[in-house]
């Protein structure tokens, strides 16, 4: 399970979230030291990444980087 929060205020915007990647069967928590939160340098925009963190052998990580240096 993540934790992510995202809160608008007048000055910006706070994007917060854990850091904690789990094994989904066991429940066991494998690191706390994974990357949720990414900021997209041509879009100035935030991602937050909730559920899965890996896809067809690739971590999210690697798609958000891939999508803001070849896409945009």
């Amino acid at each position: 399970m993540s934790v992510s929060t995202i809160i608008l205020a007048k000055d910006g915007i706070v994007m917060a979230a854990d850091s904690i990647l789990l094994n989904t069967k066991t429940q066991d928590m494998i690191t706390d030291k994974v990357d949720k939160l990414f900021l997209i340098q041509k879009g100035k925009t935030g991602i937050a990444a909730i559920g899965r963190y890996s896809l067809n052998g690739k971590d999210i990580p690697d798609f958000v980087h891939y999508f803001d240096k070849e896409v945009l």
